[in-house]
């Protein structure tokens, strides 16, 4: 999981993502996935699981 969140990470720095990011309204929010883990949690108590 390390590896994949460090290259995600490495995606989300090359300039031409940050761009199109940008472009369609969006901010990149680098998080850990022990971080990410807790706020898919926090959504999923508020709006419930697919």
């Amino acid at each position: 999981m390390k590896r994949r969140s460090f290259e995600i990470s490495a995606i989300q720095d090359l300039p031409q993502v940050q761009q199109q990011m940008a472009a369609d309204g969006a901010d990149i929010v680098k998080i850990s996935p022990a971080q990410f883990g807790a706020h898919m949690e926090k959504e999923m108590a508020i709006w419930g699981a697919w």
